[in-house]
């Protein structure tokens, strides 16, 4: 970016020199190094009863992480069709390091029996798991890259 006459006669500082190449600097800093982030990355698979829990258009399996203290923002993640998933924090990808209970709810779509019903949705996954005091999965997030898959059962305890 240079800059043209009648911006280096505005932008010309006491010291003489264009205030614009100051702010080339800073922006191709920020742009080799990053605005940094301390963001774990985290991902897995759910499974229920051993078989993928596969999100699709008729079916939405939400993860959310939410810290155990209480205090801290959550983070949420969708299946895609293998049942594979990626924690957002927001718009951010990723999740603060720390330790996190979670949970996971799963529910598909019914189509209307009628021509303008509205669609139902049933249930897919046992409801404890939708509760992440009930759910009995905890896990440790570290810094870096982390992997946690989690096998739902559809009947009994863990």
């Amino acid at each position: 970016m240079l800059c043209t006459n009648s911006e280096m006669d505005h932008l010309l500082s006491a010291r003489g020199h264009c205030s614009c190449h100051g702010w080339l600097a800073a922006i191709l800093i920020l742009a080799l190094t990053g605005c940094g982030s301390d963001l774990a990355s985290v991902s897995g698979t759910v499974t229920l009863d051993s078989q993928p829990l596969a999100g699709s258009e008729s079916a939405r399996i939400t993860v959310m992480f939410y810290p155990e203290t209480g205090v801290g923002v959550p983070a949420a993640g969708i299946t895609d069709e293998r049942g594979a998933y990626d924690l957002a924090t927001g718009s951010q990808s990723g999740i603060a390091p720390g330790a996190y209970l979670v949970a996971i709810s799963g529910a598909e779509s019914i189509p209307p029996k009628k021509e303008f019903d509205m669609p139902g949705r049933r249930q897919i996954t046992p409801v404890r798991y939708a509760d992440p005091q009930q759910s009995g999965f905890r896990v440790e997030v570290k810094p870096g890259g982390n992997e946690f898959d989690f096998n739902l059962r559809s009947s009994g305890p863990e």
